[in-house]
């Protein structure tokens, strides 16, 4: 995909979209910083500290509920929660 990317020509590794996890570190491979090996330790670096961020973002968050993907029920739980909290939200998260 970075390779693809890459190619279109009117993308540049200077882009936020570019620059996120994975993208930044095969975007340096494709350009000859680095060796495959060590572009692909450092996007399972970079995932790792991502992933490690965002437990400690959801550890501080009180306010949420954890609703499973694959389990059953799912539909009507997700109906009933955005039914407890319609009155919270913006009319834009309504839709």
């Amino acid at each position: 995909e970075v390779k693809r990317l890459r190619g279109r020509g009117d993308l540049n590794a200077g882009l936020a979209s570019m620059r996120s996890v994975g993208y930044r570190q095969i975007w340096d491979y494709l350009e000859g910083r680095c060796e495959w090996p060590q572009a692909r330790e450092r996007a399972v670096t970079a995932t790792r500290r991502l992933a490690k961020r965002q437990l400690t973002w959801l550890r501080a968050e009180r306010d949420f509920d954890v609703l499973p993907a694959f389990s059953v029920g799912l539909e009507q739980r997700l109906r009933a929660w955005v039914e407890k909290h319609r009155m919270e939200m913006e009319p834009s998260e309504l839709c």
